[in-house]
């Protein structure tokens, strides 16, 4: 079958192209089936997710590459089994110092070996792994074991290394021999303290996207609903502040960058393998502040309940009107009158800054910014005309921040701090 041949020749060329020298490392929970036993799936379940906290970020800032988790146990990948000896000494270091205020902490077992491995995207094959699985299955608890092969690099006295015999794998015929660390007499070499990591998924990428997704919305409705009325309230700032639209119209370099820095923030969760577990902690409490604020906002101020307290006391009032244009198209013109030239037409809903007011008989005439140093009059109402009805063009409203304001962003904060510190993520 020459197919078949061709084929068989292909899969030996790419081995070759993939196989590589590295340092292989195994942890396992001892005893772990008497924790889940005696403990329930639950408590079981924190426990391996409060261990791969620990030990993912220690390997990471020791160079090296977590391959996989299986069950209660890791294999992680170092091109240096002096990264790999370091990394293991680190892990249960800092399991003694946690065992100080819980000493129900579990105790695990480390295997090392070096050799060459099948080393793919996903994955690592071959003998190198199976045997560091089987020298991690000889390890009694809080013990490091490292095969010969991998200790030629490393200086025995200085790892605190000592044989502790030959032993042959299963489907081997030769024996190997192995050594162990006593880690207990090793200097400190815990990693400096830095951001606790957590490994993340499919399902933890999308829960970061959601979360996300939810914050970005709320901080867009807070801009709309408050920022914007702050920040707006002068003539430098309102062109730019108050209609985002306008400023994407004018300048849209500014949404050029917006789009490729949104695009960047997705592109890198996707493609991230570890995040520092402060942002989930943050998303989460953002989600908390958005559903506790949405939840007391909506019926005290949208459906104006009253809930006492003194809540409709006005704290901040706004030194201008905005004029938020209400009908389809409206016009605005360079006086305050109906045949004057028209300088702009502006849409629905657009937010102006109201600089002065002018009565021309039964017209009420807002005068607004239009553009840096240039302004326009707009009417509020298009009187009654012969088979035309009164039409509402204009309204012009100051922006009041009141008590009630202050109970929706204090019950956010408790939403927020809820979410925080209840924070729940499954582990990749």
């Amino acid at each position: 079958m020459p197919s078949q041949k061709r084929l068989f020749k292909n899969i030996q060329r790419y081995i070759k192209v993939t196989e590589k020298e590295v340092t292989i490392l195994f942890t396992d929970v001892v005893a772990s089936s008497t924790y889940w036993d005696s403990r329930g799936d639950v408590m079981g379940r924190l426990m391996i997710d409060f261990l791969n906290r620990m030990i993912f970020p220690i390997i990471q800032k020791n160079n090296g590459r977590i391959v996989k988790t299986i069950g209660d146990s890791v294999m992680a990948s170092f091109k240096s089994p002096t990264h790999a000896l370091h990394a293991s000494i680190a892990i249960q270091q800092a399991l003694q110092h946690e065992r100080k205020s819980d000493p129900k902490i579990p105790k695990i077992c480390i295997g090392i070996h070096s050799g060459r491995a099948v080393v793919e995207k996903g994955d690592i094959y071959g003998d190198t792994v199976n045997v560091a699985s089987r020298i991690e299955d000889k390890a009694n608890a809080n013990e490091i074991l490292i095969s010969a092969r991998a200790i030629r690099k490393l200086n025995q006295k200085s790892y605190h290394l000592e044989k502790k015999g030959r032993f042959t794998p299963r489907g081997k015929k030769n024996p190997m021999t192995l050594y162990k660390c006593v880690w207990q007499k090793a200097s400190e070499v815990l990693p400096d303290d830095g951001p606790a990591m957590l490994r993340l998924g499919p399902i933890q990428k999308w829960e970061i996207l959601g979360a996300g997704l939810v914050n970005g919305c709320m901080l867009v409705f807070l801009y709309f609903r408050y920022i914007r009325y702050f920040l707006a309230d002068s003539e430098a700032l309102a062109l730019i502040l108050l209609n985002p639209k306008h400023l994407v119209m004018n300048y849209p370099l500014v949404a050029v960058l917006l789009g490729l820095l949104l695009i960047g923030v997705v592109f890198l969760i996707i493609r991230s393998k570890f995040v520092p577990m402060v942002v989930f902690r943050i998303l989460s409490g953002g989600v908390g502040f958005c559903l506790s604020f949405i939840l007391f906002f909506a019926p005290t101020v949208w459906l104006s309940l009253d809930v006492g307290l003194k809540s409709d006391v006005t704290l901040h009032a706004s030194n201008h009107l905005f004029v938020e244009i209400k009908d389809t198209q409206a016009s605005i013109r360079e006086q305050p009158s109906e045949k004057a030239p028209v300088i702009r037409s502006v849409p629905r809903g657009m937010l102006l800054l109201l600089t002065d007011v002018a009565y021309r008989g039964e017209w009420i005439w807002n005068k607004v910014l239009i553009d840096r140093g240039t302004y326009g009059w707009v009417p509020r109402v298009q009187p009654p005309q012969m088979g035309v009805a009164e039409k509402r063009i204009s309204l012009a409203n100051k922006f009041y921040f009141r008590v009630r304001d202050i109970y929706n962003f204090l019950v956010g904060i408790i939403g927020f701090i809820f979410g925080f510190f209840r924070f729940k993520l499954r582990a990749a």
